[in-house]
This record gives structure tokens, sequence and C-alpha cells, in this order.
């Protein structure tokens, strides 16, 4: 396996270009950098940004803004790219330039996929995958369809709806006649994942094999070293510990050759965890020990968390008692440390999102008002939305008095948690109403999701209904859906807390006045 690293600092401009021309041909460049040297796209892409603004050319600047959310993904630093792919996003639809906007959505989905907020990903996928149908783009729509195809494999396990959306990705490439060995190489080890989550090594052996020639071809490390770790795994499933080791080692060597820090970590782990299988306690720590000082010195807790499992696990059967216990100590703190980490993560991206969004909504009403009447305008619309929802805010705007309507369709939701009055006993208030605050604010993030109302919260109890006051067919699943949130957010923050939380919920589908 050859590994092409180009430095992207010594390829000099092409002398016939234009600057626009030379904007664009070092964002592709940057692009290209994104698995292999990322901190190089950065360099790259950031005098780019300052030459397309210089230059006050539309598409130069939105193609740099795209190309630093991408890298910023990455990296990964997910609050700058959200920041740069809102920015990209808003600028793309002012500038009318749906090609950019297509993939501003998907690497927005992919975002929120690589912090686990799997709805508003699936979401983004989807509105990608639409606009590049529209436009025809077919290769494009190909790679919102895989990232969806995805999701439903490895968050919902769905395999039969990840099928269709990895095979009608690779129909969409054949149709747009697609090159890129890299996205060929993606989708083929897309299926070759799934047909191995089904346990059909032979199908996924085969898929593996593929997408390692175009991996290959391109010079792409991270694909091709994630194809090779699937088939070590799918030799050891079968028996074959030699063939499983063998595959490992040549993928440590590569790592340490380039210098490839994820493979340092996550080939040791896999070695260290093999022999562990095997009952070679003292040969896995050799391979554990540098995955440890690796992920230390990049302060990675889910997979330190994961590594100091595998060494109290060695430890502990050499009779290494007080390694043991260390190790265990250590596996617990940064197995909580991960799990808060990630729900601040998720929480912190969904209102970096809301809050993007809004910026930009905002951003739109200065432009088409004076700033003081919009700031007073804007005062006002907060004010009446606090209290009402927004349809009748708007016609209490109209100069309407009497508001009184019946709904013929109307779902209502009443939730309340299971033994708050004895919660409530064993916390101080502080603690009881921080402990609401992080329910309900999560609650909040969801009713908006699904276009949900919320009517009151008294104590414990949280009250929203679907249906009103905008009518809609579907407010019974929008309402349902918003359930299942509820019931999962519940789940996870029980696992932050020494008591474990239950929530009752109540539905009902009806008529009413309001």
């Amino acid at each position: 396996m050859a590994y092409p690293f180009p430095n992207a600092m010594e390829i000099p401009p092409a002398d016939t270009l234009s600057p626009i021309e030379q904007i664009a041909h070092n964002n592709a460049l940057a692009y290209t950098l994104r698995n292999n040297d990322t901190q190089q796209g950065l360099l790259i892409s950031q005098r780019n940004y300052a030459k397309a603004v210089e230059l006050s050319h539309p598409r130069s600047v939105v193609e740099t803004l795209y190309t630093l959310g991408v890298l910023y993904t990455c990296l990964p630093n997910f609050e700058s790219a959200l920041q740069y792919l809102f920015d990209a996003l808003e600028n793309s639809r002012a500038s009318l330039l749906p090609d950019i906007e297509m993939k501003v959505l998907r690497w927005i989905g992919i975002v929120y996929n690589r912090t686990d907020v799997q709805v508003m990903a699936l979401d983004y996928f989807h509105q990608s995958h639409i606009l590049a149908e529209k436009i025809e783009d077919f290769a494009y729509s190909a790679q919102s369809l895989r990232n969806m195809g995805a999701i439903y494999m490895n968050s919902y396990k769905e395999y039969e709806r990840a099928i269709d959306h990895f095979s009608q990705a690779w129909q969409y490439q054949e149709i747009a006649g697609e090159t890129d060995k890299i996205e060929l190489g993606v989708t083929l080890r897309n299926l070759g994942e799934l047909y191995m989550a089904m346990k059909d090594y032979g199908k996924a052996q085969e898929k593996f094999a593929q997408c390692l020639e175009y991996f290959d071809i391109a010079g792409d490390i991270t694909g091709y070293n994630m194809t090779k770790m699937n088939l070590a795994r799918i030799a050891f499933e079968q028996g074959d510990v030699v063939k499983a080791f063998r595959i490992y080692l040549r993928i440590l060597h590569a790592a340490y050759k380039y210098d490839y820090w994820s493979g340092k970590i996550w080939v040791n782990l896999a070695i260290g965890d093999l022999l562990n299988k095997q009952c070679k306690w003292q040969k896995a720590l050799e391979y554990l020990e540098p995955s440890l000082v690796t992920a230390e010195s990049l302060s990675l807790s889910g997979v330190l968390a994961d590594i100091h499992e595998q060494l109290a696990h060695a430890h502990e059967n050499i009779d290494q008692y007080d390694k043991a216990v260390y190790h265990l100590h250590q596996h617990i703190i940064h197995k909580k440390k991960t799990t808060d980490e990630e729900l601040k993560q998720v929480r912190a991206n969904l209102q970096k999102g809301f809050d993007l969004e809004r910026a930009h909504q905002e951003a739109e009403i200065y432009r088409l008002k004076n700033v003081e009447l919009a700031r007073m305008n804007d005062e006002n619309e907060k004010l009446l939305l606090n209290v009402l929802p927004a349809a009748i805010a708007q016609r209490l705007k109209r100069g309407e008095t009497l508001i009184a309507e019946s709904f013929s369709n109307v779902t209502v939701l009443f939730a309340d948690i299971v033994g708050f009055t004895k919660l409530s006993a064993i916390h101080t208030p502080a603690e009881v109403v921080n402990l609401l605050n992080r329910i309900f604010s999560a609650f909040d993030v969801f009713s908006e999701q699904y276009h949900l109302e919320k009517i009151k919260t008294i104590g414990d109890a949280y009250m929203i209904v679907g249906g009103l006051p905008t009518p809609y067919p579907h407010s019974a699943k929008a309402v349902a859906m918003m359930a299942l949130e509820m019931l999962q957010t519940i789940n996870l923050l029980s696992k932050t807390l020494e008591s474990s939380l239950q929530v009752r919920i109540g539905i009902h589908v009806g008529e009413v006045v309001a």
C-alpha cells in the first residue's frame, strides 16, 4: 500500500489560473487533505478565505466557508465546524448556489451524526439528497443516501432500510459515472459493514476486497485501514486468530511508519483485546500500554475508558491486583467523563444549530428593515411568543380581540416524573430545580423538532399539544415520536445520576376548544 502524502504548501500555483480559479483549486486541494493532513488543509483554506473576501466573489467565499467547515469536522472541532457550515448555508442560499448548498447540508448532517443526534442528521441528509436530485447531481445524492443508510445500519439496526439506501447510492453512482475512487470505496465498505453486521462474512469480504482496490489507488489511508480492521474482525469471528493478528500487525506497522495516530491507538487496542481473549495477558500489555500513551497525549476519554478496561483485565490475570484496581478505577472515571461529555456535546451542538439558524433569520430582518425598527419588532415578537403560540400572536398583531376556536383533531401529551415527591425529599431544592431544567430543556428541543406546542410546565409535569393552533393531520405521529424521544432522554439522564428516573406519559386524541 502506497501512501501519497502531497505537501500542499509545496505545490506551486498554476500560472495559467486566474485568482478566482486559484481559490477553487486550493479549496479542492484542502478538501482532499481532510483525512490525511487536516492541519495543512486548514492553513490553505484560512489563507484562501482572506483572498476570497478581498475579491468579494460570492462563490469563492461560500466554497471556502464550506471547506473550512469540512476540515473542522474532520479535526474534529464540531463547534467551529457548525459555525462555518451554517455561514456557508446562509450565503449559498442568498447567492442561489444549490450545488454548494447540498454539500453544506450533508456536512451539517455529518456533524450531528458524529455527535449522536441522529434525528437531525437524517433530516439534513434528506434535505441534501432531495436538493441533489433536483439539480440532477446523482453522484452527490448517492453520498447523502449512503449517510442515511449508515444511520439505519449502525444506530437503528434497520438492515433492510440500510441496504435499500446503500444499493440506491451505488445505482446513483453508476448513473452519474462516478470516478472518485474514495467515494466508490466508501459505498462498497458500507455494504461490507452491513453484511458483516448480518453475519454474512462471505459477501462482506467480497465488498471489502473491492473497496481496498479503490482506497489503494486513491491513497486514502483512513479508508484503507478501516477496511483492513474490518477484515481482521471477520478473521477473528471465523476463528482464524493468526490471520487477524497478521492483518493488525501490518496496519500497525503502517501507522508508525506514517505517524498515523488513530491507527496507533485503535490497532494496539484491538491487538491487546485479541491477546486478552487468547489469555496471553503479558503479551497484551505490550500493545495496550503504547495505546494508552498515545490516547493520553490526545486526551481521548472515550478510547481511554476501553484501554484501561483491557489493562485492568490483563493485570488481574497475572496477579498484579494493585495495577488492576488502578486501571479499573480509571476506566470508571473516563467512562463517566465520556458520558457527561457526550451529553454536553449533544446539547451544545443542538443549541448551536438553533442559535445559528435563528441568527441567520434575524440577519434577514436587518437587511429588509431599519436596524432600530427591527430590534424593537424582535423584542415585541419575543415577548408575545414567550406567552402565546406563534399563530395566536400573529392574530393579535392583526387586531383580533376574541380568539376561541374548535379543533377537531388535536393530540395532547401530559407527562410527569414517577416518584417525584420522594425524589424531592432526598435532594436539595437547587438540585431538583437543576434536574427539572435539564429534563425540560431537552424536551423543549424535541418539541421544536416535531413542531409541537408546549402548553405549560407545573412542577414535574409537562404538557404539549400537536395540531393547534395550526391544524396538522399527523399530530398523533409527531406526539408519539416526541414521547419516544422523552423516554430516551430520561434513560440517558438516568445514567448520569445515582438514582434512576422514570417518566409517566399519557396521550389523548380528540376535539378541543382553545
